[in-house]
């Protein structure tokens, strides 16, 4: 039992292991070279003179050139990857007109966390959000999406008949609308919301199965499917390889650390996450195996940063201990819309104390009540007074035989004067005496 639960874990929640979010199927292109192509050859829906908004959900294992496709427009618009110096990358938006001018450029993404990206034309001004957040908003481009190119790819570069340029990335909500649905910045909805069809959407993926068929595509656009590189097969969305549907890719709200540290009797937890959407924050909840039940109970909520695309630092301490012995501790995340989901779980174990102690109380001052903590390293007759400034024994606290263990007490002052007062431990031949302070 001691190899299974340490004094200190650490568990780190792997890309195949997700700790918050729903399960959904994203278009998984991370380690294949897959791609798509939506052709329209009937109604030029593609083309958008006006306002417009792209918009996905997007997660990067690894970039490695400026070369990495997202989507790409042959002579109108490219949304790709492009290496920095000081980050893991940026996702650049820009005119394939050959003009070079249109251009946009995020700030600074990390591969490994998942990221809103919206590009939102409206009064001739084109703009680029991350997570909600307007980048490179000192760039006035304005790109209409019209051309005499009506092939769309997702994933790779379509030209002269074939692909090229693929990404290690995975793409899920993919839509393209004619209006502007982000003019300003704007609040996320809840982690991994789907996107929704309306009168103004042109183009929208869900990519939860490998059965749905796109919109309109029984009006004469073709879609097609690159199911291996070098090689196309023409047909429905239906025909693409399910394999590339993966259900295992972290969501929004990542958690990439969760660790337990026992120290003087006390549990101290700590966790990190690298994305939060709509976070409202954790609940701490705690079970120990001496509960035949071995029921959850929450023993604290720590807020969460809402949105944040950031790595974000949690702590709470347990004080609450009073035993030695095995005990669990897991987190619900919850959402702003009340949604939840648990975390894995850690396992500590609380050694009996190896030395007679009693703390200051705290608070201290305090009113009226205050907590007075001790520990015995063997069993022991107990007792626990209070006296005043006169040496008057005006409170019993504890009278009697306990184990040993880590004790917490709760004296309440509410029917005493202000002024100092004395506690005395003793356990045994150990005796020991502290002051404390009441003020009303």
């Amino acid at each position: 039992m001691k190899n299974l639960c340490l004094l200190f874990v650490v568990l780190f929640l792997l890309l195949s292991n997700p700790a918050f979010g729903q399960n959904v199927y994203v278009l998984d292109l991370r380690s294949v070279d897959h791609s798509y192509r939506i052709d329209d050859n009937v109604s030029n829906d593609l083309d958008v003179t006006g306002t417009y908004t792209i918009e996905l959900w997007l997660y990067a294992e690894s970039v490695n050139t400026d070369l990495d496709r997202i989507l790409y427009r042959g002579d109108v618009f490219n949304l790709r990857f492009r290496t920095t110096a000081t980050s893991d990358y940026n996702v650049e938006f820009y005119g394939t007109d050959g003009s070079g001018s249109d251009l946009l450029l995020s700030n600074d993404l990390n591969v490994g966390t998942w990221y809103h990206i919206a590009v939102c034309r409206s009064s001739g001004t084109a703009r680029l959000f991350v997570n909600g957040t307007e980048h490179d908003n000192s760039t006035n481009v304005d790109l209409a999406l019209q051309g005499t190119i009506n092939s769309l790819s997702v994933g790779a570069r379509w030209q002269s008949g074939s692909y090229s340029q693929f990404g290690e990335f995975a793409i899920d909500e993919f839509r393209i609308s004619d209006n502007a649905r982000y003019t300003s910045n704007f609040t996320i909805t809840r982690d991994y919301a789907s996107f929704t069809s309306d009168a103004n959407t042109i183009v929208l993926f869900h990519y939860d199965d490998n059965s749905e068929t796109p919109p309109d595509n029984s009006s004469g656009k073709t879609f097609t499917i690159n199911n291996s590189p070098g090689g196309i097969v023409s047909g429905d969305y239906t025909a693409f390889d399910d394999a590339s549907f993966n259900e295992s890719l972290p969501l929004p709200v990542e958690l990439t650390s969760f660790s337990a540290k026992v120290s003087e009797g006390e549990v101290t937890l700590k966790w990190q996450t690298a994305t939060e959407v709509q976070n409202h924050g954790f609940n701490v909840e705690r079970k120990t195996n001496k509960d035949r039940k071995r029921t959850w109970e929450k023993i604290g909520f720590v807020n969460g940063y809402g949105n944040s695309n950031s790595r974000k630092s949690y702590s709470f301490i347990d004080k609450d201990i009073a035993e030695s012995g095995i005990y669990y501790y897991r987190l619900k995340q919850i959402d702003t819309d009340g949604n939840f989901t648990y975390s894995n779980e850690l396992c500590v174990t609380i050694g009996k104390p190896m030395t007679f102690v009693i703390e200051q109380n705290y608070p201290n001052p305090f009113n009226p009540v205050t907590t007075i903590k001790y520990r015995i390293p063997e069993l022991s007759f107990v007792t626990l007074k209070v006296y005043d400034v006169l040496g008057k024994d005006i409170a019993t606290l504890v009278n009697g035989e306990k184990p040993a263990g880590t004790y917490d007490i709760t004296w309440n002052a509410e029917n005493f004067p202000s002024g100092v007062y004395f506690y005395r431990l003793q356990a045994g031949e150990f005796i020991k005496t502290k002051k404390m302070l009441l003020i009303k």
